[in-house]
């Protein structure tokens, strides 16, 4: 067996370890979750530090290691530096890896996942739209196994019309009827109709769906909230990003 494999990925965490390591988490296109070694990587002299910065699409090779691997080169591919350049666009890249460290799991090697998320990236570099965000979590939440249900009541099983009062979950994901009482999270036909749409549609398609500002808030703070019931926590950055509008 080899002792050393390449790969390119998306960085989506840093850990500082001694006086000048880092852990660095790497969503890669061929062996899903790695978390490797940057030796002297904040050090001054280094060249790898520019490679390893959260986000950045990068070529890297890996030596084996006895607890964790070890990053021998880094390379920079895309370093997406207009999402880096003021405070909103900063917290949808926190987003992106906060989302990704809690579903992304060392043995998942899952290429969709890596190709959804530098998609979402490259289009966020020229176009900071909130649908593109929530296109990313449907997908995402699809491909990890914990698709919402959209057509049924999660209660009563029974199938949702247009003609009822309908609700998304706050305790699970997906929708309630109107028989299911005290819910206070009520979901429009359209929204509903927008959801379904974002989850089978493309990154590039779901910039055709007409909808307001204040439709793409309500879907997103939808899907934060189902995000949430999956990582048991909530994702403060995911709410920054609604709080630092530009």
């Amino acid at each position: 067996m080899s002792r050393t494999y390449s790969d390119k990925g998306i960085v989506f965490k840093q850990v500082n370890i001694g006086e000048a390591d880092n852990i660095v988490s790497i969503l890669t296109k061929y062996h899903g979750r790695v978390d490797a070694v940057a030796k002297g990587v904040r050090k001054l002299t280094s060249r790898k530090s520019g490679s390893i910065e959260l986000a950045n699409l990068s070529s890297f090779a890996f030596a084996k290691g006895r607890n964790l691997d070890i990053i021998t080169e880094a390379k920079t591919i895309n370093d997406y530096k207009s999402l880096k350049t003021s405070l909103r666009t900063n917290f949808y890249i926190f987003f992106i890896c906060e989302v990704l460290d809690n579903i992304i799991k060392t043995e998942d090697r899952q290429k969709e996942i890596f190709s959804l998320t530098s998609g979402l990236l490259e289009m966020l570099s020229t176009n900071i739209n909130l649908i593109l965000l929530c296109t990313f979590i449907l997908k995402l939440m699809h491909l990890s196994g914990f698709d919402p249900n959209l057509t049924a009541c999660l209660q009563c099983g029974k199938q949702l019309s247009e003609d009822e009062k309908k609700y998304a979950s706050s305790f699970d994901l997906g929708l309630l009827c109107s028989r299911e009482k005290n819910q206070r999270n009520k979901i429009t036909n359209k929204q509903i109709k927008s959801l379904r749409y974002l989850r089978s549609c493309s990154l590039e398609d779901s910039l055709k769906l007409r909808v307001t500002d204040n439709e793409k808030t309500d879907l997103y703070i939808t899907l934060l909230s189902w995000l949430e019931i999956i990582f048991g926590k909530e994702m403060k950055s995911g709410k920054y990003i609604l709080k630092y509008k530009e």
